[in-house]
């Protein structure tokens, strides 16, 4: 690799504000002391992802959801949430951990997210104290990651997501399991509307609301809301997806990783990892903007 790439890819991490995506430099000052990690309530961890991921949607999330505080104010200030969800299928955990039960001995971890003014090295950190607290107080003995490397941009061109590899995960040593399952995906203004937030729609079940009000927000004016009372679900989504410009879009998958969870190296040795550890994938620069 040339080496100004190499070095650049070392320097940068992809952060999240109100949904934007940006780039930051490393700014090495990064001081343990000065930030703690612990639970927050279902409300907190949804507010924080809803506002400030690209996805703006919340995976079925499980009780383990983690804050990172920054200490130096006068009373600690939410900076970093990391969610651990419960994937759509329990092959998504299986796959990669074998011999451990999903969802009670193995879990995703569907949400990291740190503002962007938290020095370069926190998410490894964050990261690890999460892994720490779940060796010592769960059953939970594997993680399961995924980042989208694919860019995404917006109707009016606007980059949504340039797409990532997974450097915090590099970083904290994770294994690369290569791409996860090849799908389409229903894209509404460069988010994913995906078939279960439809099903949501079409069922009223648990979540509607949410689901529709992409639609909505989409269509910038053009998109009703729902109205249960008057409109057939089934039809109010074609027409809904029609306005807001939907595409279809084939997704190659997503990069995997995978983390054994354990209180020292003997523990985690003993979590049996499905596949061979293959090269970390490296960053496309031109992501970046800078070359």
């Amino acid at each position: 690799m040339n080496p100004r790439y190499a070095r650049a890819v070392q320097v940068w991490a992809q952060r999240w504000h109100e949904g934007n995506p940006a780039w930051v430099h490393e700014r090495f000052g990064f001081n343990p002391d000065d930030y703690g990690v612990d639970l927050v309530d279902w409300q907190t961890a949804v507010d924080f992802i809803t506002t400030h991921h690209y996805s703006r949607s919340v995976p079925a999330l499980r009780r383990y959801r983690f804050g990172l505080f920054d200490l130096t104010a006068e009373q600690p200030v939410l900076v970093g949430v990391a969610a651990l969800s419960v994937p759509p299928r329990n092959e998504v955990l299986s796959g990669p951990f074998p011999r451990l039960v999903p969802n009670h001995e193995s879990a995703e971890l569907g949400r990291l997210i740190l503002f962007d003014a938290v020095p370069h090295g926190a998410e490894s950190w964050f990261y690890g104290e999460v892994r720490d607290w779940l060796a010592k107080n769960t059953t939970i003995r594997g993680l399961v990651m995924f980042s989208d490397p694919e860019m995404r941009t917006r109707n009016d061109g606007t980059i949504l997501l340039p797409g990532h590899v997974g450097t915090s995960y590099q970083a904290s040593n994770a294994l690369y399991l290569g791409y996860g399952t090849s799908r389409w995906l229903t894209l509404v203004d460069g988010l994913v509307f995906s078939d279960r937030a439809r099903s949501k729609i079409l069922s009223y079940d648990q979540g509607w609301k949410y689901a529709a009000q992409i639609l909505v927000d989409a269509g910038n004016g053009t998109v009703e809301p729902l109205d249960p009372a008057h409109d057939d679900p089934a039809e109010w989504v074609a027409k809904a997806l029609r306005k807001t410009g939907a595409k279809r879009r084939k997704h190659g998958g997503c990069h995997k990783y995978a983390m054994p969870v354990g209180c020292n190296a003997r523990a985690r040795g003993r979590v049996t990892i499905a596949g061979t550890p293959l090269p970390y994938p490296k960053l496309d620069l031109r992501q970046l903007g800078l070359f």
